[in-house]
C-alpha cells in the first residue's frame, strides 16, 4: 500500500478523472494530470467490479499495482514529480506475472520509454 501522502485525495481523484489526459496499454488505462509546482506525485488505482467481482480480488489487484508504482517511483523519482495519476484496469491481472504488470506501469508512467514487448504483439 502506498503511504497516505502519495495517494490521491477524493477531490483530486475527481479532478483527475474529469480533466486528466488518457493513455492506454493492453491491460490498463491511465488518467494523469499535472499538479501545480514541485509537489510530490500522487496515485490511485481503480478496479471495477466488472474486472474483479469480489472485494478481496479487487484489493489484491490494487496491492499488486501499488507495488509496481512504488518500484517505478523508486527507480525514476525525478521523472514523476508533480503528476496526479489514476490507473484503471481493463482486464483481470491476477494471473499475470508481476514483471509484465511492472513493465506496463513503467510504460504508462514514463511515456518516453519504448513500448514493452508485451504491447508490441499486435503491432507489425
Amino acid at each position: 500500500m502506498l503511504p497516505k501522502k502519495i495517494r490521491l485525495t477524493t477531490a483530486l481523484f475527481d479532478q483527475v478523472f474529469k480533466t486528466g489526459r488518457v493513455s492506454h496499454s493492453e491491460r490498463f488505462w491511465l488518467r494523469s494530470f499535472l499538479l501545480p509546482s514541485e509537489s510530490p506525485s500522487r496515485f490511485s488505482v481503480a478496479v471495477p467490479k466488472k474486472v474483479a467481482a469480489t472485494a478481496v480480488s479487487r484489493n489484491k489487484i490494487k496491492r499488486l499495482v501499488y507495488r509496481a508504482i512504488e518500484m517505478v517511483q523508486k527507480e525514476q523519482a525525478t521523472d514523476l514529480i508533480g503528476k496526479a495519476s489514476i490507473f484503471g484496469l481493463k482486464k483481470d491481472i491476477s494471473a499475470v506475472p508481476f514483471e509484465e504488470v511492472l513493465q506496463e506501469v513503467r510504460f504508462l508512467l514514463l511515456p518516453s520509454l519504448e513500448k514493452p514487448s508485451i504491447l508490441k504483439k499486435g503491432l507489425k
